[in-house]
């Protein structure tokens, strides 16, 4: 456990995160993708809350 999470136990791996909340596998991709978060990214709980709020209220880009 990284020194951060043991000072702040709401900071979380969104892996962990993604689990806690049953974010579904394309919609955690999406997020991911969108906020530039790599595997490990340690986030708090508000903030992977917000950021699947803000994905799921984006627009689907038509036409590529």
């Amino acid at each position: 456990m990284a020194a951060n999470e043991k000072e702040n136990p709401s900071i979380l791996p969104i892996e962990q995160l993604r689990k806690i909340y049953h974010t579904p596998d394309a919609v955690y991709a999406g997020v991911a993708a969108q906020k530039g978060w790599a595997r490990g990214k340690c986030v708090s709980e508000a903030e992977y809350k917000a950021a699947v709020a803000k994905f799921l209220k984006s627009p689907m880009k038509e036409g590529g």
